[in-house]
């Protein structure tokens, strides 16, 4: 049986909270990093680069090698970066209730391709009815390296999306659940349609960090940035070993790591 994130890490709301501006949710190991974490984690990396239906389809005709391909190590392989993107929208998905249909790194033509704009968007629903759109900024850290900075980073990245390209990005995931004949395109028909103002929207960080490396300044600097963006979470989640759990999973998919510049 799959694991849940929530089987991985425990979030809690943080009180008093961290900042007038957004609400944090920390969030704990549960477990070590087992075999079972492992093979799960590398699970939710293959359903990202390719549907599940795709995969249960021909997993009993063609190898993995085949099927994998786009996850193949060379040159151009998968980013850090990627791991903490399939983390985040596992932990909106299994915390937060979301639903995140379009996989940007589905969309990727070249192991590695970086897609512009914000990594996901997950909707809240409410008995089929969509009732909100929430976009998604990930940050992985697994050193000490640009640390202080990162949530201010996802935050700015939030803002300038939603200045100028979070109608794009809603056309574009509308237009992929189409393509990919999603049950959820007329409930995000019906949404789009009756979308009053932006300010309606939700905005999720989702700090991925090296448990030893975290630093509340973060959150310090974050706050003294923030103000812009309205219904905003920040989401802190602290793994132990996180370079080589990484590691691992890319591993067990055959995918090898491209370092990421800030990493």
């Amino acid at each position: 049986m799959p694991m849940l994130m929530t089987d991985w890490f425990q979030g809690t709301e943080r009180t008093p909270p961290a900042s007038a501006h957004f609400t944090t949710i920390d969030a704990a190991e549960l477990t070590s990093h087992t075999d079972a974490l492992v093979e799960d984690l590398a699970r939710r990396i293959m359903e990202a680069k390719s549907s599940r239906s795709y995969l249960e389809a021909y997993a009993g005709r063609l190898n993995w090698a085949f099927l994998g391909q786009r996850l193949a190590a060379g040159p151009l392989t998968l980013r850090r970066g990627d791991f903490g993107e399939v983390v985040a929208m596992g932990w909106l998905e299994d915390f937060s209730k979301l639903v995140v249909p379009v996989k940007k790194l589905r969309l990727q033509i070249r192991p590695g391709q970086s897609l512009v704009g914000t990594d996901a968007v997950g909707f809240r629903l409410d008995n089929g009815v969509v009732v909100g759109a929430h976009f998604l900024e990930s940050k992985l850290r697994t050193t000490a390296a640009f640390i202080d900075a990162v949530g201010v980073q996802a935050y700015k990245q939030l803002v300038q999306d939603r200045e100028d390209h979070f109608r794009e990005i809603l056309q574009f995931v509308h237009e992929w659940l189409f393509n990919f004949q999603n049950d959820l395109v007329e409930p995000v028909t019906v949404y789009l349609e009756t979308l009053d103002s932006p300010d309606d929207h939700s905005h999720e960080i989702v700090l991925l960090i090296e448990r030893d490396e975290w630093d509340d300044a973060v959150l310090t600097n974050l706050d003294s940035e923030a103000g812009e963006l309205p219904n905003c979470s920040t989401h802190v989640l602290l793994a132990e070993s996180l370079s080589s759990l990484v590691d691992k999973a890319f591993a067990k998919v055959g995918a090898a790591v491209i370092e990421d510049m800030e990493d």
